[in-house]
């Protein structure tokens, strides 16, 4: 925890060295080469921004599942993920937002080709392409 006041902290995501930045100066790239998933979301409030997912693979949900209470996805790209549920995302439980996000060549092998979602969630300004 960084300290931010006297008596208030603010929790601080830890990025790891091997994370490569893309091509564009504001644009993490994570690739998980086909081994796991990304992201398992559980706290609260929490907001994914200008990230590209490629490779996840997971039971659930290739790049993230999310049991948060707000978790906003925005201006992210996920591409090349494969799960049984919910290829590139898998929403259970909590409320989940995706701003202008774009899903490709992403893959099931159940339901959800690019999301698969039995809870509370909102699409803007997002495509998709080449599911299945």
């Amino acid at each position: 925890m960084q300290k931010t006041s006297k008596n208030k902290s603010t929790p601080k995501l830890a990025i790891h060295p091997r994370l490569k930045k893309s091509r564009y100066s504001r644009i993490f790239k994570i690739n998980a080469n086909g081994k796991s998933k990304v992201f398992n979301v559980a706290a609260q409030n929490i907001t994914l921004k200008n990230i590209i997912f490629v490779n996840g693979y997971s039971i659930d949900g290739g790049v993230l599942k999310n049991h948060s209470n707000n978790l906003i996805v925005e201006n992210c790209k996920f591409k090349g993920n494969c799960a049984l549920n919910g290829s590139a995302v898998c929403n259970p439980e909590g409320n989940l937002k995706l701003i202008d996000c774009s899903f490709d060549e992403n893959y099931a092998f159940g339901l959800g080709g690019a999301l698969y979602n039995y809870a509370r969630c909102n699409i803007e300004s997002s495509f998709l392409t080449a599911m299945s």
